[in-house]
């Protein structure tokens, strides 16, 4: 069956569908069906996005045959370098963002890219973000995989056109029933501001402020050409910090150092300001 419109009688019969169904999961599960008859996807997920833990997913429909099944690996810390994850911590009103809209221009050429999201097998990503009273954000995430071409301008303006029904929707799923599910646990929150400690203070017992400064934005997904942009200095210089930046950490390129940083946060602990390279080189010592 195609694609339908949003003036077809189709669409409206499964809108209202979505909208009169009986309780939050029919009405998330509808509304994913009816925004997959509008575009062509390959991967839909509902989550919300928490202030004091990790993502919480509540619909997912990623099965597509490129996908590796990475969730487990984006929850237990690729999530704080996710891009949309960061656009959601800043986000204060409802918006559709495009992946090449928040990430930064070279992003097909990071290591972010190829270390993960290249390994769930996508091309393309446009999200929802419909913050919520309290401070969570939910989100929508609507992919392409390899097989398909990029997010076309018709598609992005078709999905911008009913970003006011789905805010509606989303935020009429929340006050009803999902608050309940969500409240976190002292451990589970307790867990979060630990990788979020770790993320912040990554290499920082062994890099000068600029190495670390330089490092934190390459964990983000930036490219040298990014970093030298945002650091109004020349690639060259990055290249060289770069360099520095591997002889100090004991690596020898940017994919060791995301295995690095993952290796490290495997031993976090909720410990306010420590590098945890500190602690990872302790326990490879014992």
């Amino acid at each position: 069956m195609g694609l339908m419109s949003l003036t077809s009688q189709a669409w409206y019969d499964l809108l209202s569908e979505a909208l009169f169904a009986p309780n939050s999961r029919a009405k998330l599960h509808g509304l994913a069906t009816a925004l997959k008859s509008l575009v062509a996807i390959d991967s839909l997920l509902i989550l919300v996005y928490l202030p004091h833990q990790r993502p919480v997913f509540y619909y997912k429909d990623a099965d597509h045959k490129w996908r590796k099944n990475n969730i487990d690996e984006f929850l237990s810390g690729y999530y704080l370098l996710d891009p949309f994850y960061q656009a959601a911590e800043v986000c204060r009103a409802p918006c559709l963002c495009r992946l090449n809209s928040i990430s930064s221009e070279d992003f097909y050429d990071t290591e972010y890219y190829e270390s993960w999201y290249k390994q769930s097998g996508l091309i393309d990503e446009v999200n929802y973000l419909i913050p919520v009273d309290g401070g969570p954000v939910l989100a929508i995430s609507l992919a392409k995989n390899m097989d398909h071409s990029l997010f076309s301008q018709t598609e992005i303006s078709l999905l911008s056109t009913i970003l006011p029904l789905v805010k509606g929707l989303l935020q009429e799923v929340w006050s009803q029933g999902l608050t309940p599910e969500i409240s976190a646990g002292d451990s589970e929150a307790a867990h979060h501001r630990a990788l979020r400690e770790a993320q912040k203070n990554f290499g920082r017992s062994l890099l000068t402020e600029r190495e670390f400064e330089i490092v934190q934005l390459l964990l983000k997904g930036h490219s040298t050409k990014s970093i030298a942009g945002k650091l109004d200095i020349s690639p060259t210089t990055i290249k060289v910090h770069r360099k520095n930046i591997y002889a100090k950490l004991d690596i020898s390129s940017h994919s060791e150092l995301f295995s690095l940083f993952f290796d490290a946060l495997s031993t976090v602990t909720p410990a306010e300001g420590e590098d945890p390279l500190i602690r990872y080189h302790m326990s490879r010592r014992r």
